[in-house]
């Protein structure tokens, strides 16, 4: 039987691949600040309250409804300046809903009016968020300072479309001009901050550090929920390049200054932002892992007052699961399980199958570590089959959509895979056979799914799995 496992395990060998190392979740990408599209207006007096109120609790859909009746309103009244201002609003909305299109649309719009209509505040606005929408595409730059190696191929806003120039840096560089000119100095912080973003999400260490510290410096130092932002995106940045005595640093300043922002979805991201970068010091500073796991349960557990407060589940199931990583790495099983448990809730409430991939995970590590190998085989194979399915319904155009392969996927194969080859010496002849086809089924999935994040493509696949190794056992 060993040497069955041995053959297994060599055919099991892959290459190891430079891949993108930011994990899916929906507070950990774009990282806007609530009030980037807003600085240095004063809204409440305008046909707009409503609708940004609306947007700082995060509702969303009905601030969308508000504000595309007013754009129609402001076009029938030929307003080129109001209706700019208006598709400025929901272009924001959308961009920070995942909607990336629509996004893409009403700002393109906005920056058309705003220019024809000489309004260069909204214009400047409008392409700081055009720029926004690039975060996360690769173009054809080096650094050889850099951890990253880029292919060379150029993408576009959240797309596959192939671009000729960087136009996100561009959007960005013309949006900073025009800010600086109008002496516009929250604006200018949230460009820079956005163009830290850029950068982070090319794995630019270097640039994006820097410009992140450049906002916080342009930054009011009244504006503690930009600030927030700003030092959440410094520790998750620090956090992913190994810095974590920075990461650690930022992420406490993070959670310190966020109790003076009042409960909104800006401070809910914030604080599941932060306590994932602590999550990391803890599991990288053995040093620090006390201090640094004490914080990020109180952060998870700020955030989850601010979901409830908001009731957002999906923020909710976020804090709750992420809460339970600190108890599992703290050792406390039985809370972990708990926790987890909700969490898998939440997410099933807000059908989010990239929570229920995580925390069906998180579950097969905690059944692995009680010894319950059959509950643990099941978790494995219940976040297998929900991979695969988010996988396949993720949009194209949306580059944060895709699930970090060494930081989640080629653990839970792997898991599954050591899960397996231990059970092997325990199975009966007659069933072997049938082991060791599932076995080999895991090893071809595992191997796709690497070939699919190198090439950062969906459609290479060498043949359809059959999925037999993640049918669910019998209870």
């Amino acid at each position: 039987m060993s040497v069955i496992r041995n053959i297994i395990l060599v055919a099991a060998e892959v290459k190891q691949m430079v891949v993108i190392r930011n994990i899916i979740l929906v507070f950990t990408t774009i990282a806007l600040s609530l009030g980037s599209a807003f600085a240095a207006t004063d809204n409440s007096n305008t046909p707009f309250a409503s609708a940004l109120q609306l947007l700082a609790m995060g509702q969303n859909d009905q601030a969308l409804e508000q504000l595309e009746t007013l754009s129609d309103d402001f076009a029938a009244r030929n307003m080129p300046k109001e209706q700019a201002e208006a598709l400025l609003y929901s272009g924001q909305t959308y961009l920070q809903t995942g909607r990336y299109l629509q996004a893409n649309a009403h700002l393109s719009k906005s920056a058309e009016l705003a220019r024809k209509s000489d309004s260069r505040i909204v214009l400047a606005k409008s392409l700081n968020l055009m720029g926004a929408l690039f975060v996360g595409s690769t173009f054809n730059q080096k650094d050889d300072k850099e951890t990253n190696k880029n292919t060379g191929t150029k993408r576009g806003a959240r797309s596959h479309t192939i671009v000729e120039k960087d136009k996100g840096l561009d959007y960005l560089s013309e949006a900073l001009a025009l800010a600086k000119e109008l002496a516009e100095a929250r604006l200018t912080a949230s460009i820079l901050n956005n163009q830290g973003n850029l950068y982070a999400g090319r794995n630019f260490f270097t640039d994006a550090k820097n410009k992140y510290l450049a906002a916080l410096s342009a930054a009011q130092e009244s504006d503690a929920g930009f600030r927030t932002s700003v030092l959440a995106n410094l520790s998750t940045l620090c956090a992913n390049f190994g810095e974590y005595g920075d990461a650690e640093k930022y992420a406490t300043q993070a959670f310190d200054l966020s109790s003076a922002v009042p409960i909104s979805a800006e401070k809910m991201n914030v604080l599941i932002k932060t306590g994932n970068a602590l999550l990391k010091v803890s599991k990288n500073l053995p040093a620090r892992s006390g201090l640094a796991g004490e914080t990020a349960h109180r952060a998870f557990k700020g955030a989850l007052l601010c979901a409830e407060t908001l009731k957002d589940e999906k923020a909710r199931g976020y804090a709750l699961g992420y809460d339970g990583t600190v108890y599992e790495n703290a050792g406390e099983s039985q809370k972990a399980f708990d926790l987890t448990r909700k969490a898998l809730f939440a997410a099933q409430l807000a059908d989010s199958r990239e929570q229920l991939a995580l925390w069906q995970w998180q579950l097969a590590r905690l059944h692995t570590a009680s010894g319950n190998e059959e509950a643990a085989l099941a978790a494995y194979k219940s976040a297998l089959l929900e991979l695969q399915q988010l996988k396949q319904s993720a949009p194209s155009h949306c580059s944060e959509c895709a699930i970090s392969f060494k930081e989640f996927i080629e653990p839970v194969y792997k898991g599954l895979l050591d899960l397996m080859f231990k059970r092997v010496d325990k199975i009966e002849a007659a069933s072997l056979q049938k082991s060791l086809s599932e076995i080999r089924d895991a090893i071809e999935a595992f191997r796709t799914a690497e070939l699919q994040d190198f090439f950062k493509d969906a459609c290479v696949t060498p043949r359809p799995y059959s999925g037999s190794a993640f049918s669910s056992p019998a209870a």
